[in-house]
């Protein structure tokens, strides 16, 4: 659970289970990280991965699990907080239907919430799973927790998920636009989906679940009602007048030595161990950095509040998104779960020392904090004040997208354009805030333009896209003297255009090899699937008759079969065979069709007689 080198156990929590697709998710994040996004829908899809590389994923495998998922997955953030990706990859357009930006309409406050609430299918029945996490949709190596509950319908209603079906509904009207109806039926349904599923509690654990919502309601209440003995907090953010909430005077801390200097002098008195992680364990890197190596800090981002009943050697364990701050219990809107353990041989001694089989220790990265002689409060950086609310100003601006479109040389080139429904030019009046944009399709060096130079009246342009840089993903730096912020908004396109995902589709499936190897990952159980990076499995290279052989093995047989137990995926490839097609039909190899077109024929036949 706080072991931030088991990042295989969040891919391995979002597998379908044996026999089963995901047939929905709804997600939510503060933060996310667009080239993270990209990976986690190989897992929705089932392929197993060594993920310590992204250069070693495979580009066919990736665009089959977005095109197949996309669709499924919806996904909530905050607004402003998308990271700019450090490399351009055409695939980030499967992503930009699936993100959806949150606010909170008035204050401040933050979209903090981190769930995946999954529905997966298998013909007519359903199983659910709830994924309740503290770390958000990135590359992040920080210490983190994972609860995965499993669930399947009931008979009856489940009065203990009301909390959780008011927090999916609140979800609509958090978003920045106002979305589809469509997208609000697909909410609604898993909504109301929720009162009749019952949800596993973990091993060891009693029966009892307690979710909890905070910021969905005009007015905050504090969620621990129950009398307890002492409790240990671990959060990596802290306040004091949240601190001093918790009752007893022999609780524990555990937290960053930079938030405990702030708040030790006020909170000392109630806590009689206070912890800080290792120093040799934290740096200075941002969570969203991110290199091949995936060589990221391992600094503290759990949230658990573990509480301690003497009678009955009971405990309570909360965990999710909330830190122990004024944001977290007055105003964010937060989630987290909680489990109850009676006469219970588990404690706070035993989260902080593991047993000797464990292969980690936990403690092992703490140390007892010592205060330091002068530990004065930090003011805030006035320069950081500024961009915050540079930042924020920007973000409340209606800002949207038009697409223009235009012949150059016999191809046709876009033009994109950026616009304000909202007048801007007093706005942003300090001389030294230099603002920047451009579409994460292109490097800021080709493609930015100050956004200082545009007004509610004369748009921002970006000249000369093509369709497979034409993107709704517009990448932001505010800067103010050295201090400087980036962040990307999914803006909404008012005339967009229908074709963009197909031509994604037909220009990564370039030729034949590729449209083979696409089928062959349609078509194979991916529950037994074995990375397939040798290219000679698929005929690649310049031997034309192997690529031609390889459509007379096994695949074939399996698009008959499939004619039989799997109709929907032969109207998958029938859609896919179309898309390719209408781009260049010499990348289908002739073979294909001698089987295909009878295939169609009998499909023809099946649909005409329902």
């Amino acid at each position: 659970m706080l072991n931030p080198n088991d990042r295989t156990l969040y891919l391995d929590a979002l597998r379908p289970p044996a026999g089963y697709e995901l047939d929905y998710t709804i997600v939510t994040t503060y933060s996310l990280n667009l080239t993270t996004l990209i990976i986690l829908p190989l897992a929705l899809s089932k392929y197993r991965y060594d993920y310590d590389s992204l250069s070693e994923i495979d580009e066919i495998q990736l665009l089959e699990a977005l095109e197949n998922n996309y669709k499924k997955i919806n996904i909530f953030c905050q607004k402003g907080e998308i990271k700019i990706p450090k490399n351009i990859n055409i695939l980030y357009g499967f992503l930009e239907d699936t993100i959806i930006e949150s606010v909170i309409k008035e204050g401040t406050k933050s979209f903090h919430p981190k769930i995946w609430l999954l529905r997966f299918r298998k013909e007519k029945d359903f199983k659910y799973r709830l994924i309740v996490l503290s770390r958000n949709i990135t590359f992040d190596k920080s210490w983190d927790t994972i609860l995965v509950l499993e669930g399947e319908k009931s008979s009856n209603i489940v009065e203990e998920n009301k909390e959780l079906k008011n927090f999916i509904l609140s979800l609509i009207n958090s978003s920045d636009v106002e979305l589809k109806k469509s997208r609000r039926n697909k909410i609604k349904k898993l909504a109301d989906e929720i009162m009749r599923i019952k949800f596993k509690t973990i091993q060891g654990f009693d029966e009892y679940l307690d979710f909890k919502t905070l910021g969905t309601n005009s007015k905050n209440n504090w969620p621990f009602k129950f009398d307890y003995d002492r409790v240990l907090i671990i959060s990596p953010f802290l306040s004091s007048t949240i601190l001093n909430k918790f009752k007893g005077n022999n609780n524990v801390l555990i937290s960053q030595e930079t938030e405990i200097n702030k708040n030790y002098n006020n909170i000392r008195e109630n806590f009689s161990k206070i912890y800080s992680i290792d120093y040799l364990f934290e740096n200075e890197s941002s969570e969203d950095n991110y290199n091949e190596n995936f060589h990221l800090r391992s600094g503290l981002h759990a949230k658990i509040y573990l509480f301690e009943i003497q009678e009955n050697n009971t405990i309570y364990l909360y965990t999710g998104s909330p830190n122990a701050t004024n944001a977290a219990f007055n105003g964010n809107i937060e989630f987290m779960v909680g489990l109850r353990k009676t006469n219970s041989d588990f404690n706070i001694e035993s989260l902080i020392n593991s047993n000797q089989e464990e292969k980690f220790d936990f403690s092992k990265i703490l140390s007892e904090y010592i205060p330091p002689e002068n530990n004065e409060n930090e003011t805030e950086d006035l320069v950081e004040k500024k961009i915050r609310e540079c930042k924020r100003k920007l973000l409340n601006l209606n800002l949207f997208l038009k697409i223009d479109e235009r012949q150059k040389n016999n191809k046709k080139i876009y033009n994109l354009s950026l616009h304000s429904k909202d007048e801007i030019k007093h706005l942003f009046e300090n001389d030294e805030v230099d603002i920047t944009c451009w579409p994460v399709t292109r490097s800021k060096e080709k493609g930015y333009q100050s956004f200082l130079k545009f007004t509610s009246v004369d748009a921002l342009k970006f000249y000369s896209l093509t369709i497979n840089t034409l993107t709704s993903f517009i990448a932001f730096e505010i800067k103010i003297k050295s201090n400087s912020t980036t962040f990307v908004s999914n803006l909404p396109i008012k005339n967009n255009l229908t074709k963009r995902k197909e031509n994604i589709l037909t220009k990564i499936i370039s030729d034949q090899n590729k449209f083979i190897k696409f089928l062959y990952l349609l078509l194979k159980d991916k529950d037994q699937f074995i990375r397939t990076n040798q290219n000679y499995n698929f005929g690649f290279g310049n031997n034309k008759n192997r690529n031609n052989n390889f459509m007379g093995f096994p695949l074939m047989e399996d698009i008959l079969n499939a004619l039989t137990d799997k109709v929907k995926l032969i109207d998958r490839i029938e859609r896919i065979v179309n898309k390719i097609e209408k781009s260049d039909q010499s990348r289908i190899p002739s073979e294909f069709y001698k089987i295909w077109n009878t295939i169609m024929e009998v499909r023809r036949e099946e649909i005409e007689e329902l």
